[in-house]
């Protein structure tokens, strides 16, 4: 059973039990940061009530299987980032949904200018009011669009260091939607499950390389913190993916890369 499961909502989202649980992670959070996540999240449990966002909005579930989830990634964005240059970073999120892990990750390094994009406007609209919610609008955009309808613009096409995709499905189609997007020498982290994990690390080793990339790294989470087997996969881009990609999403599904 959680630990958290017989605890009220005021204390699973209290600013002290965000910062305790993310030291878990080697995450050090200010009670700034804190207090913007809790809020965060109360917003999402209110506006679930009535939108639907996440299958299951109870606290516990937003706090480990949402929040803490997209907190893991940023270690491993900080490893790399300090690799490069002092410059602010900028990260890509494919499908941002309710904003996991964009948004966390907006609130967590605030020098990372953040672009969230998902096609469906209910989601939009509900990712903009926690931006201006949590003044996040500095470095944190919102793009209603599809990924495969944007990808070709000047404006995205190979300008970021960072992308992310959290909620759309399969590793081709994620690998497909995201690359493209990321600058030479930038980087996708992408989240799988430990289901056919060895399957799919094999079959994109050899099968990225059409998208310009190559798999760098393939990381174990903390499953004593994560309670689950969790598994980041580290895509590096070697240079521009060819402009055939992405294809149109028909073709995505019909035909997937590997």
């Amino acid at each position: 059973m959680n630990l958290f499961f017989h605890m009220n909502h005021e204390s699973i989202l209290s600013i002290d039990n965000f910062k305790s649980e993310a030291a878990r992670l080697e995450i050090r959070l200010t009670n700034d940061q804190a207090k913007q996540l809790s809020t965060y999240a109360q917003i999402l449990i209110e506006y679930n009530k009535h939108t639907n966002l996440v299958g299951n909005a109870a606290p516990e579930c937003l706090l480990f299987d949402h929040i803490l989830d997209s907190l893991a990634l940023l270690p491993i964005l900080n490893g790399l980032q300090a690799k490069k240059s002092a410059l602010p970073a900028s990260l890509i999120d494919i499908g941002s949904g309710a904003g996991f892990p964009g948004l966390v990750l907006a609130i967590a390094k605030g020098d990372l200018k953040v672009t969230a994009v998902d096609a469906t406007n209910k989601k939009v609209v509900f990712l903009q009011s926690v931006v201006e919610a949590l003044d996040l609008s500095k470095h944190v955009r919102i793009i209603n669009a599809r990924a495969e309808d944007i990808a070709n613009s000047k404006a995205f096409r190979s300008s970021f260091d960072y992308a992310t995709c959290r909620a759309l499905g399969a590793l081709p189609v994620v690998c497909e939607l995201t690359l493209p997007f990321l600058k030479p020498g930038g980087c996708a982290l992408l989240q799988r499950g430990s289901k056919q994990i060895e399957a799919e690390k094999s079959m994109a080793q050899k099968a990225v390389a059409q998208l310009g990339a190559t798999l760098v790294e393939s990381i174990l989470l903390d499953r004593q913190v994560l309670a689950k087997d969790h598994y980041v996969l580290i895509f590096k881009q070697d240079k521009q993916a060819p402009p055939k990609y992405p294809r149109q999403w028909k073709d995505i599904k019909a035909k997937p890369i590997f």
